[in-house]
């Protein structure tokens, strides 16, 4: 309890008579002895965040999940800023997944720092439009971040790119290559402990208030799915969305827009919990053998949730099977023969 009265003075309500805080049930009301009991802690970074953000909050229905509980703990002081890796451990041990709104790529360092402190390896996954984002998060990665997915990189924007260790293994998936199947994203992110979305990754017309307009990108609805995909992870622990401009964001699209990201992050978690209850038991496998490397891969797919898995299946104990999330499209280029370069360096 004493940890948690100490976090509580991190936090603050934003400033303004917000009419949908006051009528809003999952905004934290200060009972300390509820918050360790949430799925959902939401926060944004001390001015971080247009105030705007807030006042339309009422524009969706976080209360329609009553099997989720939420809590909205408005921003995160300046001066606590290096807390944040305390209030990840905090979430850590009670179960509780944090969405931090206006986090900056640069101080991501803060993240990786709790994953250093109780020395768990973990991956990454930036949803950005530019491979300059590998250049820009290398000085503040930790010695257990095993991979980074580069997701929805443009590539006129430049496809160069400098990281300081080269046995870190580096994915990159192009707009391009997001357009022929939507789907292609969803292994990526169920694979990672972190996903950052820079809100630059969607096309200016639908989120003006980026700090970096751009005029192509992902559409507003893709913003969402991913969302939607990135809760519903198998493996995700922390969700973050990168700032916005108040005064270019024309009739808070943006903010509007970051809302229903999170709705639809929250619904995906959601389902989640529901499919884990029956998951397990409905679970269909498929055997592929790879002629060229003599190689027996177990492709799994829950008949609950839709999702893939997949396991070398080579001395490998049929009780401790460690699964890797891949999608449909890989388990049909496997069965041809073309086993996907991701999935042959996991499995190794």
């Amino acid at each position: 309890m004493h940890q948690i009265q100490g976090m509580i003075q991190y936090f603050e309500r934003p400033q303004g008579n917000f009419k949908s805080i006051h009528e809003s049930n999952i905004f934290f009301d200060g009972d300390l002895k509820k918050l360790s009991h949430h799925d959902i802690m939401i926060f944004n970074l001390e001015d971080e965040v247009p105030e705007e953000f807030y006042a339309v909050m009422n524009t969706m229905d976080y209360e329609f999940y009553q099997d989720v509980e939420i809590a909205f703990m408005g921003q995160l002081k300046k001066d606590y800023f290096d807390k944040l890796p305390l209030i990840l451990k905090f979430c850590k041990e009670n179960h509780i997944l944090p969405i931090i709104l206006g986090i900056e790529i640069e101080l991501l360092n803060l993240i990786t720092m709790h994953y250093e402190e109780v020395h768990t390896p973990h991956r990454l996954s930036l949803v950005c439009p530019s491979i300059e984002a590998l250049t820009q998060i290398d000085p503040f990665l930790s010695i257990y971040t095993n991979e980074i997915y580069t997701l929805g990189i443009q590539r006129q924007l430049g496809l160069v790119h400098s990281t300081s260790d080269p046995e870190l293994q580096k994915s990159i998936l192009l707009l391009s290559e997001f357009r022929k199947s939507q789907f292609s994203i969803e292994p990526f992110l169920r694979n990672s402990e972190i996903i950052f979305f820079d809100t630059n990754a969607v096309r200016a017309s639908d989120s003006p208030g980026n700090t970096k307009a751009l005029p192509s990108g992902f559409f507003s609805e893709e913003a969402s799915s991913i969302a939607k995909m990135a809760g519903n992870g198998d493996k995700t622990e922390i969700f973050l969305v990168s700032p916005w401009k108040k005064n270019v964001d024309a009739q808070n699209l943006t903010s509007l827009l970051v809302h229903q990201m999170i709705w639809y992050f929250i619904e995906g978690h959601a389902k989640k919990k529901m499919d884990a209850l029956n998951e397990n038991d409905n679970i269909t496998q498929y055997i592929v053998h790879f002629k060229e490397k003599q190689l027996d891969l177990k492709f799994f797919k829950s008949e609950v949730s839709g999702k893939w898995w997949v396991s070398n299946v080579i001395d490998i104990d049929e009780k401790a099977y460690c699964k890797i999330p891949c999608s449909y499209e890989d388990y049909l280029d496997s069965a041809k023969d073309k086993i996907p370069a991701r999935i042959l360096h996991l499995i190794k």
